[in-house]
């Protein structure tokens, strides 16, 4: 388990899958439906650029990264993609309210 690849890959598909069971099996009027979901939101988005900057080392490097590198690149990863990542969730937001009304 020492393959970050692998153990963020995990984190990312455990984040989606709490994220989903918080929004479709907690009671609808729960406290904490809303407060589970955004936070394994943000864990997920930040596990996916893990993922996303790690197979992009590994691509072009041959090597996992590890320490500091695999830190300071998930953190770049996260700010070049975090426009696209916003334009994608308003888009989402608009369709989601035009569906609503």
């Amino acid at each position: 388990m020492d393959n970050p690849l692998i153990v963020s890959a995990i984190i990312f598909i455990v984040a989606v899958g709490i994220g989903l069971w918080s929004q479709c099996c907690l009671p609808r009027l729960s406290d904490s439906r809303n407060i589970l979901f955004i936070l394994f939101l943000y864990l997920g988005i930040v596990s996916a650029g893990s993922c996303i900057f790690n197979l992009v080392y590994l691509l072009f490097t041959g090597q996992l990264a590890h320490g500091d590198v695999q830190l300071f690149g998930t953190i770049v990863t996260l700010i070049v993609l975090w426009k696209p990542l916003m334009y994608v969730i308003g888009k989402i937001d608009d369709a989601l309210q035009k569906i609503s009304e």
